[in-house]
């Protein structure tokens, strides 16, 4: 089984620079994220996908229905388990400051171990990976062992977040240094030994 995540293309909220994760989020994709939309439904034209699933934030859904349109896609599913990781109280904001302590909280997951930590009234890494987990397992218990190809959009952070817990070849400072691009592609496969990346943002991983 082929596993392929496309993170959303730019987004309103992206060039303002807001934390805005909810799914209720007012910020859709800008002319260049629909651009990178399409460049993306390029990528996988000519794949046969078994199922397509997708984030319910509005930036994912369009995503989503470029690629669904321009690709030949099956009907997606939303699934709120590839949501955007829930920032809490720094929702809405825009600050330098809230940044700096969203870098200083990603340090603290992936290099100091501290997992449990979020921001007040948000997800941990613990909670992210748990949900991610959740809908990477009833997939796989789908099509354990079959030749079949899912597609699912989502988030850079939450792909971030969660993959270096769910792909044996990356890690979790692999992970923060190398951040999801918009639009760009990460494909991994199972193998009997576990689930392996093969590409990372569009890039082979040897």
């Amino acid at each position: 089984m082929k596993l392929y995540f496309i993170r959303h293309g730019e987004s309103e909220a992206n060039t303002l620079m807001v934390f805005s994760n909810y799914s209720d989020s007012p910020y859709g994709l800008t002319e260049n994220g629909r651009r990178q939309a399409e460049s993306a439904a390029e990528k996988i034209r000519g794949v046969r996908f078994t199922e397509f699933h997708s984030s319910p934030v509005p930036r994912a859904l369009q995503t989503a229905d470029i690629l669904k349109t321009l690709a030949g896609l099956p009907e997606y599913t939303v699934d709120e388990r590839l949501t955007e990781y829930d920032v809490g109280e720094f929702e809405g904001k825009s600050d330098q400051a809230s940044w700096d302590s969203n870098d200083v909280l990603w340090r603290d997951w992936f290099f100091r171990g501290m997992h449990g930590r979020s921001h007040p009234g948000g997800e941990s890494l613990t909670d992210i990976v748990g949900r991610f987990r959740e809908w990477l397992e009833s997939v796989t218990a789908r099509y354990n062992g079959s030749d079949v190809n899912i597609l699912a959009v989502s988030h850079g952070g939450v792909l971030n977040a969660a993959l270096p817990f769910a792909l044996d070849n990356i890690t979790g400072e692999f992970s923060f240094n190398h951040p999801i691009h918009n639009a760009s592609l990460v494909i991994a496969e199972t193998t009997p030994e576990g689930i392996r990346c093969t590409v990372w943002n569009d890039e082979k991983i040897i």
